[in-house]
Parts: structure tokens; C-alpha cells; sequence
């Protein structure tokens, strides 16, 4: 018999009762042996009061966890959904309360590939937030409700997020209010050519202005100047985009650059 949570009262040495402590539930009770006419009754009734109490609660948990689940067979408060600025999908958790407005949590950007580590953080993180624990039935619904979220998650990738991704355009590039282009390997709307001016490397850029105008800055490459022509395309695609740029920002640009700078090499080494 397992008697962890029931203990003698008021010390072992001169007991007269027992007092039942269920710290979880902020429960305590005491069963007087002069009551139930007998130490050993006392000990029987607090722990069939125990018994009582604890399949009371795992009852109104495993009842309350099954509110989360929705009519589609997902679960309440977590999504998945596509950023298309981002070019990719993002797992959101929400806490919803009956009679309050939602509240957004936390999110993941998440692949077929890492998709089961942002499920499973968030998914406990919902249970936190609910205080609700899951019992072995719980658990066999959850193992099937991920498979829906992983056939989702698989379906929104090949039907939106690699049609995003081979679509490098400058066009689209410039309708979005970014400093990167949709992949994170350029800057928005610049590019490495030598077709404005044969035989000479260059930076070109390309800002919408709107109704249909495109405005083009071009500037001539050479080693010399190459680190201060970039940093000058990159403040005016700032400037028109009206953005600030972060320290993550001037990190990955640092990585940027070197990408541009190999294919300015390559355009400099087919010259011979």
C-alpha cells in the first residue's frame, strides 16, 4: 500500500491521527483515530480519501485536456501557417480562455525535418499553460493528431514554400519591405552583373518606386572599392525600404557579402 502522502500526525512518537497531503492538488486532511474508533479505520479512510481525490482530479484533467482538441482533429491553440515574407512555415502557440481573448504565446519556423522537436515543445508548453496532465489514452490521441500536423506541415511545404523559394525574382524582391531577399541570400533587389557595361563588373540595384516605375542604381566594381559599393547599395535599400539595421542584420549581411564578392571573382576571372 502506497502511504507517501499519508503521514502520522502530530509526530511519530505520540501519533492521534493521520493527516493526508496532496501537495499537488493543495489538499490536507486529517483522519482523527478516536473518530473512526480505531488507527487502523483512520488509515483506511484517508486512504480511500486519497484514492477518491486523486481519480477525481485525473478525471477532470484527462476531461479538460480533451476540451483543446478541435472539431477538425487539431489541437486548440496550436497552428500552422505559412510566412510568405519569410518564405517559411511557422507553428504558433496560442492560450485560449472561454470568454477572453486569445493570446499569443510563442512561435517555431519549422521543416518536415525539425518538426517534431517544435511540436513537442510547444505542445508542452500548452499543457503548462492549461495545468493538465495526460494520461495513457491522452497520449494515444496526441500520436495521431501529430501525424494531421505532419501531413500538414509536408503539404505546406511542397505546395507554398518551395514554389517561394524558386522563384528568386528581383520583382518580388522589391514588393516586399525587406532587406533580404525571400531565401536570406541576398540583399533585396542587387545583384552582381557586367551586362550594363561590357567588360565591367557592377553592382545593379533595382527599387520600385510604384505605378509600375523601377528605378536602377549601377555602380562599377572594382577590389578597391568593393566593400564601400556594397555597403552603399545595401543604405539605399534600407533607406527606401524606411529599415533599421540590426546587429543580427550587419552579421548576416557580413555573410552576404562574401557571396556576392565570389561572384564578382567569377565574373572577374572569365575575363581573364
Amino acid at each position: 500500500m502506497d502511504l507517501s502522502n499519508i503521514h502520522l500526525h502530530p509526530n511519530r512518537q505520540h501519533p492521534v491521527r493521520f493527516r493526508l497531503q496532496l501537495r499537488e492538488l493543495g489538499i490536507q486532511e486529517y483522519f482523527s483515530f478516536d473518530d473512526a474508533k480505531s488507527k487502523k479505520e483512520a488509515l483506511n479512510s484517508a486512504v480511500t480519501r486519497r484514492d477518491e481525490l486523486l481519480k477525481i482530479h485525473r478525471l477532470r484533467q484527462s476531461l479538460g485536456f480533451k476540451q483543446l482538441f478541435s472539431e477538425k482533429g487539431l489541437i486548440k491553440g496550436l497552428r500552422l501557417s505559412v510566412k510568405v515574407s519569410k518564405a517559411s512555415l511557422v507553428l504558433s502557440l496560442y492560450n485560449q480562455q472561454i470568454g477572453k481573448r486569445e493570446k499569443f504565446i510563442k512561435e517555431r519556423v519549422v521543416t518536415p525535418e525539425n518538426f517534431d522537436d517544435a511540436f513537442f515543445e510547444l505542445l508542452e508548453d500548452l499543457i503548462q499553460l492549461k495545468g493538465l496532465t495526460l494520461d495513457h489514452q491522452d497520449k494515444k490521441l496526441i500520436k495521431k493528431i501529430r501525424m494531421k500536423y505532419i501531413r500538414l506541415c509536408n503539404e505546406l511545404h511542397e505546395t507554398r514554400i518551395i514554389p517561394i523559394k524558386k522563384e528568386p525574382s528581383i520583382k518580388k524582391y522589391l514588393e516586399m519591405p525587406s532587406l533580404f531577399s525571400t531565401d536570406q541570400k541576398y540583399v533585396n533587389g542587387l545583384r552582381v552583373t557586367d551586362k550594363k557595361k561590357r567588360g565591367k563588373s557592377s553592382f545593379a540595384l533595382r527599387i520600385k518606386l510604384g505605378k509600375g516605375q523601377v528605378k536602377e542604381y549601377v555602380r562599377f566594381i572594382t577590389k578597391a572599392n568593393f566593400n564601400s559599393l556594397f555597403e552603399e547599395m545595401v543604405d539605399l535599400v534600407a533607406e527606401h525600404h524606411d529599415l533599421t539595421i540590426s546587429d543580427a542584420d550587419q552579421a548576416a549581411l557580413t555573410k552576404i557579402k562574401q557571396r556576392y564578392r565570389r561572384e564578382f571573382n567569377k565574373l572577374e576571372k572569365a575575363k581573364g
